[in-house]
């Protein structure tokens, strides 16, 4: 429908859905860096912490998949209440 959109309009000339997703503000991409950094860094240490044996590769699956890695902790957690997990935290 954008495609279609731009050939019957040729004012248009570019795809717009593709400028929506474009920050001109570069303060902003900072923010948003930073962001991301800090739920990536905080994902890597819930899962080094609660998974003392196998730390290599829950923190690799915590790095990849950060937000998912936190929404099991958070529902394990507090949720579920299971006794044993993540004393330390």
């Amino acid at each position: 429908m954008i495609i279609m959109n731009c050939i019957m309009n040729p004012k248009i000339g570019k795809v717009p859905i593709y400028e929506t997703f474009i920050v001109k503000n570069p303060a902003v991409n900072w923010v948003v860096s930073i962001i991301i950094i800090a739920i990536v860094i905080t994902a890597i240490l819930i899962a080094l912490r609660c998974n003392p044996d196998n730390k290599f590769a829950y923190g690799l699956l915590a790095f990849l998949f950060s937000e998912i890695y936190l929404l099991q902790f958070v529902i394990r957690k507090y949720l579920l209440k299971e006794k044993d997990y993540c004393k330390g935290i």
